[in-house]
């Protein structure tokens, strides 16, 4: 036999032993795609024995049963969704609420009457003096606006008492009173209906420090009175989040924490910190400087401008106070300390926030700690090639008697000792895993937050819960 039939018959037999092979990954592939099509003909049957039974108007079938668990919802759930459609109209209403008034002041300070300084030393007082047609308007549809958001007030509490009912926390026969919420809301309606009076104003007199004096406009006071209500938006902000869920209440009950307000706050600053951080420096720097110049504009026309009075809450905002243009009056200064005040405020809960920004967790920790592991051991490694390397050139010169051993060992023993002393340093600086017992804990009790579930999950499309 010659060696080109012997190189056929083994390229032959290579062949057949690929085909084989490849006929079992063939046949285990084939298993698979089997099991697939299985599941995928018994779904179309389900399908189509459930638009039978739709049709005949026979019982549900396990396509529309398996459905039905899949898209169920809190039995509570109903609430909730009414909660977040009167909260979004409440907060619609304030913010237009607020915006018809500052439009109503606008107006009326388009105006303005001068009353003459009694000496040099003060400044002369402005009032506005525009009572059109257009102010009365203004007033009437604030009126109504105030009053639509009441009844919104209103309806939010009564669904709050309904959901606790519901919940059993509250007994059916019990009010607002018992359930504790009647001071609350009878604070926040009166925040919310509160508006200037149509076809009724009047000038307050303040007196200041010796003959300084100032005088507002009673419709000036009740629009700034009004900025509070605008608290309805961040309502709107705990529904979007799903913050106000019945779910997240039964997790807390589970864990005896109370789910109110303030641990909302905690939540949604835990998801979103500088979200939530921005919004609030954009809103009080605004709130701020309507106030001041709501109070500083009878007294100086400088602060009528919009603008004068932002770089003011800014400056004050950020505790720099250039001094360029600063509040006189005594509600201008007590704006001032507090728009300082708040700041200090909002700087420490940005500092938590760029801490907890850049602390690395439990993977992130591991990631370093294993990086820092790899780059010692070949740090290690090269020290170790300098340390063999260096005793071997000695024991070469020590050896062979025709190199002089002056001073040419000498040096090669220095470097070697000098080798051995940073191959010990660099063994002794081996990074050592650092770990947080809190975030470990941490990172368990949301493993197992996480697994408790998707056991309920699972429970609930079995037709157990």
């Amino acid at each position: 036999m010659c060696i080109r039939d012997r190189y056929q018959r083994r390229v032959r037999g290579g062949c057949k032993e690929a085909m084989a092979d490849w006929k079992k990954e063939e046949s285990f592939d084939l298993k698979g795609w089997q099991k697939v099509r299985k599941a995928r003909k018994k779904l179309a049957q389900s399908y189509k024995t459930d638009k039978r039974t739709r049709d005949g108007g026979v019982a549900p079938s396990l396509y529309a049963d398996s459905l039905s668990k899949g898209l169920a919802v809190h039995p509570l759930s109903v609430f909730d969704n009414r909660i977040t459609a009167v909260n979004l109209f409440n907060a619609i209403m304030s913010v237009t609420s607020v915006a018809v008034g500052i439009i109503q002041i606008e107006v009326q300070w388009s105006e303005t009457e001068v009353t003459p300084a009694s000496s040099r030393a003060v400044p002369d007082v402005y009032v506005p003096s525009n009572n059109s047609a257009l102010v009365s308007l203004l007033q009437w549809i604030n009126l109504f606006q105030c009053a639509l958001l009441g009844i919104g007030v209103y309806r939010y509490y009564f669904l709050v008492l309904a959901k606790q009912q519901a919940r059993g926390l509250v007994l059916s026969t019990e009010g607002l009173y018992e359930a504790g919420l009647l001071p609350t809301y009878l604070v926040e309606t009166f925040l919310c209906v509160l508006c200037p009076p149509p076809g009724f104003s009047t000038v307050i007199t303040w007196h200041g420090t010796g003959d300084f004096i100032t005088k507002y406009h009673t419709n000036d006071l009740i629009v700034v009175m009004m900025l509070p209500r605008m608290f309805q938006v961040y309502r709107c902000f705990l529904d979007l989040y799903g913050l106000t869920s019945v779910s997240l209440h039964d997790v807390g009950k589970m864990y005896h924490v109370d789910v109110d307000s303030v641990y909302m706050t905690k939540v949604l600053f835990k998801r979103s910190p500088f979200k939530v951080l921005g919004f609030f420096t954009v809103f009080m720097l605004t709130v701020f400087a309507f106030a001041i110049s709501i109070f500083e504009r009878p007294s100086d026309l400088d602060f009528q401008y919009f603008r004068n009075c932002l770089w003011v809450a800014i400056v004050t905002w950020t505790t720099v106070g250039f001094g360029d243009v600063y509040p006189t009056t005594d509600f201008g200064r007590a704006a001032a300390s507090l728009c300082c005040a708040t700041s200090l405020f909002n700087l420490a809960l940005l500092v938590m926030a760029v801490q907890d920004t850049f602390r690395m967790n439990t993977p992130e920790n591991l990631v370093l700690a294993t990086y820092e592991t790899r780059r010692w051991r070949r740090e290690m490694e090269l020290k170790a090639v300098v340390v063999m390397q260096r005793f071997w050139r000695c024991c070469m010169t020590a050896t062979n008697p025709l190199v002089p051993m002056i001073r040419g060992q000498w040096e090669k023993d220095v470097k070697l000792a000098r080798a051995i002393r940073d191959f010990r340093g660099t063994q002794m600086d081996r990074p050592e895993r650092k770990e947080d017992m809190g975030l470990l804990l941490q990172d368990t009790m949301l493993r197992c937050l996480e697994i408790s579930k998707k056991v309920e999950d699972v429970l609930m499309l079995q037709g157990y819960m």
